[in-house]
């Protein structure tokens, strides 16, 4: 898991983006991928509790090149002249649907990151990880902040990074 932090304009609040970055193996597996989104549920239910919270689901995956053998491992659009997220689900409230939302929106994931019909030599190969994405506005000195020691650790200007392990 990814914890971000973006001061905006004004410096009263900062944007909080959380990527949690979920394995292959969780997701094609349905009991594994209940249990991961149950522990994404259960973090973003803690630290953004009494925020509203928008999350959309993404993902990484390997690229064949079927001329070449060459591989890839690629994060967006798998049309490469598109540059569109490799979207499994667009932005949306992150609500107490959030888990059979997702675990819906995880099924078939290979064909939704498949581009039918375009001419490429490139191919989907096989699926890496999935991306759940959430993102809030929260104040300057919301607790959030230090307990995950986005306060001042790991900052880059007005931007803060730190990486944990999804409890």
């Amino acid at each position: 898991m990814d914890a971000t932090s973006v001061r905006l304009e004004g410096g009263l609040r900062r944007i909080l983006i959380y990527n949690f970055n979920l394995p292959a193996q969780y997701v094609d597996n349905p009991d594994l991928r209940r249990d991961v989104l149950r522990r994404v549920d259960d973090v973003v239910g803690n630290d953004f509790s009494g925020v509203p919270a928008n999350y959309m689901i993404t993902a990484s995956y390997n690229l064949l090149n079927v001329h070449t053998g060459a591989q890839h491992v690629w994060t967006g659009s798998f049309f490469l002249r598109g540059n569109a997220p490799s979207t499994i689900s667009s932005f949306q409230p992150f609500t107490a649907d959030f888990q059979v939302n997702a675990f819906q929106s995880l099924q078939n994931v290979e064909t939704k990151l498949t581009w039918l019909g375009v001419e490429t030599a490139w191919v989907f190969d096989r699926l890496e990880s999935v991306i759940v994405n959430v993102q809030a506005s929260v104040r300057e000195n919301d607790p959030i902040l230090n307990v995950r020691r986005l306060d001042q650790r790991g900052t880059v200007g007005d931007r803060r990074h730190e990486t944990f392990f999804l409890p």
